[in-house]
């Protein structure tokens, strides 16, 4: 039916001479050549049926298929799709969403076809065995693996990946990280798992991360050193956790002039030593909010404060006695700080210097 249509277009087209070249040849209109590729590019979706029960969406404006694979039942039924001819294999998106059967990825599952990004999401993905992504090697800028159940990936296969920029494995089940490099990778996201803690030089051969977020892994503990080598570092995220204590050399950053968001929101810190945050550049961000810290001693944070690190410390219990004397009175410093607040609910930038004239 198509092809009878385009004949007797292209027969019209020719009585009216609109495909004829000035040479007296004939040439092709942009309306027929419209349509050829617009058959063409339809065309590069596998059969539906051989691909059942995945979907290829064909996005015309953009020139991008992707693959929704929501509905397979289990890896013998994935499998079995990726057996399928595919007149193209280079592909935009590969998605799962809500799944209940999927449990693993093995190796080779893609045969040949690849993706710029996936998306397996609030399903019960447990395993990604090495080489299950093999395909994407060269392709892959997206990898959004959350909430599921994954307790296994190839971290060391991640410098394969030339291209990839964000890695979010968040809530998922992992409890132990393996080292990680890549030059490439940007944003790291591995917030809502059970990790309890992070130690070594797991991050270290990340060379290019920005953003690293480990909120609500349980953490109780910073082991110094471990975030150290990462000039890149923009954000390090670590709210919703355990830590109480911050020891000398926690976060020894270098990261030049570039400002860096270190955030505890609600953890439990009450001490902090001297030198636990060295490194900062000005302008950067230590965001201490709810959490238990009942004193700001002077040895430890007005070397931060007098090199313009900013301070958010509200909803700690702050006692405000003759400990804080040295912050209310220098303006400059006090400036520094954000939302502290007494115990008693008044704001230290609220203080008037006077009330600390017998303070030593």
């Amino acid at each position: 039916m198509e092809g009878r249509f385009i004949a007797s277009l292209l027969l019209v087209l020719m009585c009216e001479g609109a495909l004829v070249s000035p040479t007296g040849g004939l040439k092709k209109s942009s309306l027929v050549q419209g349509l050829g590729d617009v058959r063409t590019k339809a065309n590069q979706c596998p059969s539906e049926q051989d691909i059942f029960p995945c979907v290829c969406i064909y996005d015309s404006t953009n020139d991008l298929m992707d693959l929704d694979c929501s509905g397979v039942v289990d890896e013998e039924q994935l499998s079995q799709v990726f057996m399928a001819n595919f007149p193209s294999t280079n592909f935009h998106a590969f998605t799962i969403y809500n799944n209940t059967g999927l449990t693993i990825l093995h190796a080779g599952v893609f045969q040949d076809v690849s993706f710029q990004e996936f998306h397996i999401q609030f399903s019960v993905l447990e395993e990604i065995k090495e080489d299950a992504l093999t395909p994407s090697y060269t392709t892959v800028t997206t990898l959004a693996l959350t909430n599921n159940q994954i307790f296994s990936f190839p971290f060391s296969q991640i410098e394969s990946f030339q291209v990839l920029q964000e890695l979010n494995l968040a809530s998922n089940n992992f409890h132990f990280l393996q080292i990680m490099k890549s030059d490439t990778l940007n944003t790291l996201g591995l917030a809502h798992n059970p990790l309890s803690s992070v130690t070594g030089d797991i991050f270290q051969g990340l060379t290019a991360v920005q953003i690293i977020d480990l909120s609500s892994t349980l953490a109780a503990e910073v082991f110094p050193g471990v975030y150290d080598s990462l000039s890149t570092l923009r954000q390090l995220l670590f709210t919703h956790n355990h830590f109480s204590f911050m020891p000398v050399g926690s976060f020894n950053l270098t990261t030049g002039a570039k400002q860096v968001l270190l955030d505890f929101t609600v953890n439990n810190i009450d001490t902090v030593q001297v030198d636990a945050f060295t490194g900062l550049a000005p302008g950067s961000t230590i965001n201490l909010t709810d959490n238990f810290l009942t004193g700001l001693e002077e040895a430890v944070w007005r070397p931060l404060l007098e090199q313009d690190i900013i301070l958010i410390l509200g909803g700690n219990p702050l006692g405000c006695g003759c400990g804080i004397a040295w912050l209310v009175r220098d303006e400059t410093l006090l400036d520094n700080t954000r939302d502290a607040m007494c115990a008693d609910g008044i704001l230290i930038t609220d203080l008037n210097p006077s009330i600390f004239d017998l303070c030593p």
